[in-house]
């Protein structure tokens, strides 16, 4: 069997314990046991600094034991890559992300363990629409899905309550829909339950807002020819660290979704069989209203949303794939592969910080030259 030690310096942060709880269920795996490496064959580290910083140490006194990062962010694996044998990570976004650094990657989706809830839809007013997570995709939701909330609000008796951390990230401001009621709710693990749980249809916007998009699309080239620049056009922008963890969680809880159209929202929801997927307001409306009036939709989404869960996302099965990868691991079946350059030219993260900089200032000089240009009248 094998033998795996979970180290992390931050076991209460969210990230430590969602993995915990699941890769926890596995017998092959002790937690926190420091400074013992030689009595195992894989050590786990969250991606957090003082993390890694026991990686090469652990490593260089048993070259031997195979390394993995869990929930590697924004390139800081880099500066350790040497010692470091695999990533894992919750989303094909940041699979395709960490592709650079040439480890084998396997993709374990995370989520609070809370116990399923058989929840039974019935019709009443007002219906409760709920969102759970960061302050910035509920301040991404304007205009797109703020204005499809108000417009389902002259028609429909609705309310929004929206969990977030409060405490640390302040009160949601940009984006709340003005004509329904809106609750600001305190998140805690505690309150999925408590809270989320008596809400009727879960959203999840996971697109960021891009400022003066219609000028973006004009400025995008290939082989001298405009392209993107059409209305019927789309253009998204999302984040690396986007998961489909939000949408696991209204699962549990027996609530059916509609989701922004981000890659692990469409690796994970089957749109008209399973919940959702809308981008444009028109399509956000369409969805809410079919599941606002209809409690026997509501309950047949999320039956079969539960379904999904059980046969590929349940800790269990995600065990059974992991302890594969790691046997095949150790068989020497998962090589490294070399860095692999960016196609535009840029560097991996961990070492462009001066690239960046630079940029910056080439992107100053640019603008100023264009302005005394105008000024001149061209003869800059």
């Amino acid at each position: 069997m094998l033998r795996i030690v979970f180290n992390t310096k931050r076991p209460t942060s969210p990230a430590s314990e969602f993995y915990r709880a699941g890769m926890g269920r596995l017998p092959e795996v002790t937690c926190d046991h420091w400074d013992a490496y030689e009595h195992y064959d894989v050590a786990l580290f969250m991606a957090f600094g003082e993390d890694l910083e026991s990686i090469a140490e652990a490593k260089a006194a048993n070259p031997d034991l195979r390394v993995g990062v869990i929930d590697p962010r924004n390139g800081t694996v880099g500066s350790f890559s040497e010692a470091i044998d695999f990533l894992v990570c919750d989303s094909i976004e940041m699979q395709d992300f960490l592709a650079q650094f040439g480890m084998p990657v396997f993709r374990y989706l995370e989520y609070p363990d809370i116990t399923p809830i058989a929840k039974k839809h019935s019709f009443h007013k007002p219906v409760i629409i709920s969102y759970h997570g960061n302050l910035v995709h509920l301040e991404g939701m304007e205009p797109r899905i703020t204005s499809a909330l108000e417009r389902l609000g002259e028609r429909h008796s609705l309310e929004l309550w929206a969990m977030y951390d409060m405490e640390r990230l302040g009160k949601w401001r940009i984006g709340v829909p003005t004509g329904i009621t809106t609750r600001h709710c305190q998140w805690s693990p505690e309150a999925y339950r408590d809270v989320l749980a008596e809400s009727d249809i879960g959203i999840v916007p996971g697109l960021m807002p891009i400022r003066r998009i219609d000028a973006l699309k004009k400025r995008s080239i290939v082989s001298e020819k405009m392209f993107l620049d059409a209305p019927d056009d789309y253009l998204l922008k999302f984040k690396m660290p986007s998961n489909a963890g939000r949408i696991i969680v209204f699962q549990r809880l027996g609530i059916p979704v509609v989701a922004d159209m981000f890659p692990a929202a469409l690796q994970y929801i089957r749109d008209g069989e399973t919940g959702y997927l809308a981008y444009s307001t028109a399509a956000w409306y369409a969805a809410l209203e079919g599941l606002i009036v209809s409690p026997e939709l509501r309950q047949t989404m999320s039956d079969r949303l539960s379904q999904e869960h059980s046969t590929r996302i349940d800790y269990d099965v995600q065990n059974a794939s992991f302890v594969t990868f790691l046997d095949d691991l150790l068989a020497g079946l998962h090589p490294r592969r070399p860095n692999i350059p960016n196609a535009d030219g840029t560097v991996p993260p961990m070492h462009r910080a001066q690239t960046l900089l630079q940029r910056h200032c080439q992107r100053r000089w640019r603008q100023a030259k264009n302005l005394l240009s105008r000024l001149s009248g061209g003869a800059c």
